[in-house]
């Protein structure tokens, strides 16, 4: 607290330094301090919330049999909470927005909440239950979310989010290629949705190149979704990019390359000499990281390009449908 009540400035006139001044809003948005309170604060939020399932006053929820119990969910700046409809529980998150507020002077946005409920969920209890937000309308779905929810599985999927999903939908099919089954829940198609979005614009970052399949994946450049052009010979069929590095080194195998691939591309990319991990980049931003305005950007440009393929006759039969 002494660092945020103490900030002061100065500033450089002429290449001097001048003024002590001291801003009555304590401390900046655009403080490096800024990220460290506000993880700070999420950490207190966290460990109530796992203090009570601890306790068993909020033990959340499982979406099956084998995933972890989960009663929330950190994303950014968005939170969400995972409890059963009981009184018990019900007073549990109650008490513990209460005291983050308490504590962090910082007030939960009721117009900007909201609760969804099972479909099982009688409307007296729905009602019973909407102290909680202020608000009984149900949950919007937010493709910002529902990607960013994606982005999650793809990059953390030892976290519990992707555990848990990935537990109970992916156990025939990667998450990247898996297609919904008729019973999945609502919430998890909307998720596809959101990785199906995510999938235009995703690469792969490489690593010893044992997981990237040459052929089939999205890895030839770094600011572009670019697979190779030609078909693939027979025997290359199976290839994957660790293929094309050298044993020891683990740089480019010029001679291999050049028999399957354009040396001019390739060389442009450095793989991780020490054979690290593949990883998973997000074109549509120099980050690398899904950002909700990249994100909004390229499902434009994706309908764009959608609508300028459709060819004047076929304009009739969708206005028709």
């Amino acid at each position: 607290m002494t660092c945020i009540s103490s900030v002061s400035y100065s500033y450089l006139f002429d290449d001097s330094i001048h003024g002590n001044v001291k801003p009555s809003r304590e401390i900046r948005q655009g403080d490096p301090l800024s990220p460290y309170i506000f993880i700070i604060c999420g950490e207190v939020l966290s460990g109530l919330c796992r203090q009570a399932h601890s306790s068993g006053h909020m033990t959340g929820l499982r979406v099956a049999t084998g995933s972890p119990r989960i009663n929330h969910l950190l994303f950014a700046d968005d939170t969400m909470f995972f409890l059963q409809t009981d009184v018990d529980s019900c007073a549990a998150l109650s008490g513990i927005l209460h005291k983050y507020e308490t504590a962090s002077r910082q007030m939960i946005n009721t117009a900007k909440s909201s609760i969804s409920f099972s479909s099982q969920t009688s409307q007296e209890t729905r009602y019973r239950s909407a102290f909680v937000s202020g608000s009984n309308k149900p949950l919007q779905d937010s493709g910002g979310m529902r990607v960013k929810q994606a982005w999650c599985i793809v990059t953390k999927p030892v976290g519990p989010l992707a555990r848990g999903f990935l537990g109970k939908y992916c156990k025939k099919a990667p998450f990247l290629s898996m297609k919904p089954t008729k019973y999945c829940s609502h919430g998890w198609r909307s998720i596809i949705a959101g990785r199906d979005l995510l999938i235009l614009k995703l690469g792969f970052v490489i690593g010893s190149g044992d997981s990237i399949k040459v052929w089939k994946d999205h890895w030839l450049s770094t600011d572009t979704h670019m697979t190779p052009y030609r078909p693939a010979p027979e025997k290359y069929q199976d290839m994957v990019v660790a293929d094309l590095l050298t044993r020891e080194t683990k740089e480019w195998n010029i001679e291999v390359v050049e028999n399957v691939l354009l040396v001019d591309v390739i060389t442009l990319l450095k793989p991780s000499i020490t054979g690290g991990l593949d990883g998973m980049a997000w074109l549509g931003s120099q980050t690398g990281i899904y950002t909700t305005r990249s994100g909004y950007f390229t499902a434009v440009e994706h309908e764009q390009n959608l609508i300028t393929t459709i060819q004047p006759t076929d304009w009739k039969k969708l206005i028709w449908a």
